[in-house]
């Protein structure tokens, strides 16, 4: 996969801890007979490296899942020969000062960018496969069973945007609306901000209540039976 990207395209991604890894090549000398070196002597590994370096780390605060996190960084450019071949890659990484977390290795294909950006390029991606996942449990994204390929050009994208709509119009007409906020359980009393579940939930109540309101004469105990009835279906997947 990283040999066939295009040149205008960039991938960040873990390295295996035990990664082969090798120091650039040498420039030629002059006079010097023979095929030019593809790669020069054999570094440590990634975790063996992360173990025994003392020096050379930065410390920088990153966005992480919705929180600030404090990380160490250390960084190098380096050739991953079994993956990348003569390309140099940027070798970073990424370790917990408080010890809590593991050790991460991530590489970057552009290796001329600053280690900051990479790790909080790598960070940034749990926000993609969250609505990924979103997308694929609650509107349709692998539902459908297509076999032509326009089909899944079509499905796919729409399931995307229609995931992006709900989150737009709760954040735009749902969000100061106290009817329609999450309701707080029992099991999470600490609960302060909504799931996709609860703003597909909060747009079903609004889309049924102007569908059967306007156009029925209920009240009393049906009014109740409804309300319940809604509140529970709306929250179904």
């Amino acid at each position: 996969m990283v040999e066939g990207l295009p040149d205008s395209v960039t991938l960040v991604s873990r390295i295996r801890c035990d990664a082969a890894i090798y120091d650039l090549p040498k420039p030629r000398k002059n006079g010097q007979w023979g095929r030019p070196a593809k790669k020069d002597k054999r570094l440590s590994t990634p975790r063996a490296m992360a173990r025994r370096r003392r020096d050379g780390w930065t410390t920088y605060v990153f966005q992480k899942q919705g929180c600030t996190v404090k990380r160490e960084v250390f960084g190098m450019t380096c050739l991953w020969y079994r993956v990348c071949r003569a390309v140099p890659i940027r070798l970073v990484i990424v370790r917990d000062p408080s010890g809590v977390q593991k050790d991460d290795f991530f590489f970057f294909t552009n290796a001329t960018t600053p280690n900051r950006e990479i790790v909080q390029r790598y960070f940034d991606r749990w926000g993609v496969e969250e609505s990924i996942l979103e997308a694929k449990q609650l509107t349709g994204f692998e539902n459908t069973r297509g076999w032509c390929s326009q089909t899944v050009n079509r499905q796919a994208p729409l399931a995307m945007v229609l995931t992006t709509l709900v989150k737009c119009w709760y954040a735009s007409c749902a969000a100061k609306e106290p009817s329609l906020l999450p309701q707080v359980m029992p099991w999470q009393p600490n609960k302060t901000r909504p799931s996709f579940a609860d703003m597909l939930s909060a747009l079903r109540q609004v889309i049924w209540s102007h569908r059967i309101s306007p156009n029925s004469c209920i009240t009393g105990k049906v009014h109740e039976i409804i309300k319940t009835v809604m509140y529970a279906l709306s929250a179904t997947t």
